[in-house]
């Protein structure tokens, strides 16, 4: 309800068109952020403590949306009222809504230039940017600039912005308070050290009448409002951070907290490894990261450790807490993830990933409009909402080139899976890309320059790619980036079947190269050719266009005008049936044909047993031990028609209910699944009734892919998207 209101509102103050010369490109009006509504400044708000009171409520996390910036270094924005600003190469508002840039503002669009903040203060209706030595105040609304101030140095910190007043350090060390009205000085402070203002280092926290601000030569306390020292202590690696009547500082490896009254010290870690971000402080906790992997829960009021937790690699990335949830964004080169803790245990609760080639180590995270926002690497804002109970994760199958501008590519082939991971084979404009996609957490795990069919087996993946048949080793483990190891590559005919692993043996099937086409059996493990099937007698083999498909000791493939049978291990024929085979499936001692709107069944020693009028076109088959699917094209829409295996009487019909185009089957022991409009639906195989909705975001484009524990579904969306299979 909080987020229907929030985006109500935004549609409802509109955008209008700015005329202003700073390339504003919109203007919005805003209302101002409060610690409860947004995360306007740094770690969310002047205490530092990177918490908020409630949480978003995700359980199971998704994208619910995606938004691309633009910015493509560090910097961190500040999000209010749905809108994220940020200070990189210019000053940007973006909807978080719709993506688009509400206005820009060029660094040169002022007296001084804007300085580079990487992590700008929403107050009220202003927006203040620091960096370069120069505090600037610019208009929420369209981005004009309302007035700056210099500090006379070569750089200074973010800001915090506490009744009218802001306050900024400048790296020569000095302690700045300014009026958020005129931009004219209030007071200024200056430390007899210097103040380290690289990226998020320096920023004072501000509480109860109190700045404090930690040069080379200690944590000082500050007078809010009349810049006097009230007491100096101890210095600090990273922003003081304020909570529960104490100071929390940053030495190397260990925390210390100060009186917030006196500054004597209250208590001090002993740790081994150095912390590496801001000290996150909630319910009586700090949080902290340590190199290179551990996150660590400590009394606030005592210092004792209360539990450690390993997420993963990452350096200084922020932490945040949102009621009794911790999350720690973390990642390297190609992948990131948000990892979400029970404050109080230390249990992780779920891990969300993102995975892509070529991006940084992920930006942090944002709790902000009863929303939760994963800032990935490169220049991607997430906004991670609740799935469904048995959704897992999604990949995207997409590439941005320089200019950022996204390129999506839809797989025109089924995917296949094992139980280490789903295979998707599709173009790019850079040619085919076959990648495996890891299981258990969605992650890149091999990729491979093949395009075309696929086919999985007990040890392998197995590509067709023109006339080429490849065969990949699956990786069992589930760790990312594992590389792909290929086994072989068999150079054939043009292939024009998927191919079919099973006993050790991988069966395909070709178009006509000469005077027939063929039916290839090739060693899974070796690549080496078992048996060649061309046909017997004149004509020909004809090109294959169904199967294979496994019958006991047979393999079944079918052509334009026949069926057959063959050995496996020989490829002799055992028998043949005429008719136009386009589509074939087998269960234990039947094999079915589809051609010509003719649904037919076929015995195990060939002898016909049915044939029936579908009134439609096949364009795709299943089948179990009691029943056979077809996928059925026809000019009222298309259909599941669900048909007795032993006569052939029609059981059922299923059809999408919102009358949306449906994928064909896949069909296991206990239910039949296929893609109907956006969701993959697994159905009851006795009466077509459904059983269970996976829910995805856009049309499914593919058959899912099914295995023991999982079913996975490729959208129009170019995303893999993997569900617990819970039927």
């Amino acid at each position: 309800m909080f987020r229907n209101d929030r985006r109500t509102f935004l549609k409802g103050i509109g955008l209008a068109a700015c005329g202003v010369s700073l390339t504003a490109v919109g203007s919005r009006t805003t209302t101002a952020a409060t610690d409860d509504d947004g995360w306007p400044t740094f770690q969310h708000d002047a205490r530092n403590t990177g918490s908020v009171a409630s949480g978003p409520g995700v359980e199971f996390p998704k994208v619910g949306s995606s938004v691309r910036t633009g910015i493509y270094t560090d910097s961190r924005p500040a999000v209010a009222d749905g809108v994220a600003y940020y200070a990189s190469g210019s000053v940007t508002a973006t909807d978080l809504e719709t993506g688009s840039a509400v206005w820009r503002t060029p660094f040169s669009a002022a007296d001084a230039p804007i300085g580079e903040d990487l992590a700008p203060t929403v107050a009220g209706d202003t927006l203040v940017v620091s960096g370069g030595g120069v505090v600037t105040a610019l208009s929420r609304s369209d981005g004009s600039v309302r007035w700056q101030y210099e500090t006379d140095s070569v750089d200074s910190s973010s800001t915090k912005v506490v009744d009218g007043t802001v306050y900024v350090a400048s790296d020569t060390g000095w302690c700045h308070a300014v009026s958020l009205a005129d931009g004219t000085r209030e007071w200024a402070f200056e430390t007899p050290g210097d103040v380290h203002t690289y990226k998020l280092f320096g920023v004072p926290a501000v509480a109860d009448g109190t700045v404090f601000i930690s040069s080379s030569q200690g944590l000082y306390a500050l007078d809010a409002a009349t810049g006097e020292q009230q007491w100096t202590g101890t210095t600090s690696d990273f922003p003081p951070v304020v909570g529960d009547g104490s100071v929390y500082v940053v030495q190397g490896e260990n925390v210390a907290a100060l009186d917030q009254t006196t500054g004597e010290e209250q208590w001090r870690t002993d740790a081994e490894y150095d912390i590496r971000s801001t000290p996150v402080v909630a319910d009586g906790r700090v949080f902290v990261r340590r190199y290179p992997d551990s996150v660590h829960a400590i009394d606030a009021a005592d210092g004792t450790e209360l539990w450690e937790a390993e997420p993963g690699e990452a350096n200084y990335i922020q932490l945040a807490v949102a009621d009794d949830t911790l999350y720690v964004p973390t990642g390297t080169d190609f992948y990131q993830q948000l990892v979400a803790f029970d404050t109080a245990t230390g249990e992780e609760r779920w891990r969300h990933y993102r995975t892509e080639l070529e991006i940084a180590e992920p930006l942090g995270v944002y709790l902000a409009d009863g929303s939760l926002y994963f800032f990935t690497g490169g220049d991607t804002l997430q906004e991670l909402v609740d799935g469904p109970r048995s959704f897992r994760w999604s990949y995207e199958l997409r590439t941005f080139d320089s200019d950022g501008d996204e390129s999506e590519y839809v797989p025109e082939t089924p995917p296949v899976a094992s139980q280490y991971g789903v295979y998707v084979s599709h173009q790019t404009s850079a040619g085919g890309l076959l990648q495996a996609i890891e299981d258990d957490k969605g992650g890149y795990h091999w990729a491979a320059s093949s395009d075309g069919t696929l086919g999985v087996g007990d040890t392998g993946v197995y590509a067709v790619d023109g006339d080429d048949l490849t065969a990949y080793d699956i990786v069992e483990t589930d760790g990312l980036f594992e590389g792909e190891s290929e086994r072989w590559t068999k150079s054939l005919k043009p292939l024009t079947t998927a191919p079919l692993a099973v006993e050790g043996t991988v069966y395909v099937g070709s178009g006509v190269d000469g005077d027939a086409a063929a039916v290839y059996a090739i060693d899974a493990e070796s690549g080496e050719t078992r048996w060649t099937f061309t046909g017997s007698g004149c004509p020909p083999l004809a090109t294959v266009t169904a199967g294979p498909a496994s019958l006991g000791d047979r393999v079944v493939v079918g052509t334009d005008n026949r069926l057959f049978a063959l050995t496996k291990s020989t490829g002799n024929i055992v028998w043949t049936d005429l008719g136009t085979v386009e589509h074939a499936a087998t269960n234990d001692s039947q094999a079915f044909a589809a051609g010509d709107s003719t649904l037919r069944a076929v015995s195990a020693e060939g002898d016909d047993q049915w044939s029936d009028d579908v009134a439609g076109s096949v364009q795709g088959l299943a089948a179990d031990g009691d029943r056979v699917y077809a996928q059925v094209m026809a000019s009222g829409g298309d259909r599941l028609v669900a048909v007795d295996a032993a006569d052939g009487t029609e059981i059922w019909e299923y059809t999408d209910p919102n009358l949306d185009a449906i994928t064909a089957p896949r069909a296991t022991d206990n239910a039949v699944y296929l893609g109907s409009g956006p969701s993959v639906r697994a159905l009851d195989p006795s009466d077509g009734s459904e059983i269970r909705a996976y829910r995805t975001d856009e049309r499914v484009v593919q058959p899912p892919a099914v295995t023991d524990g999982s079913v996975y579904a490729t959208t129009e969306a170019a995303e893999v998207t993997a569900f617990d299979r819970t039927e």
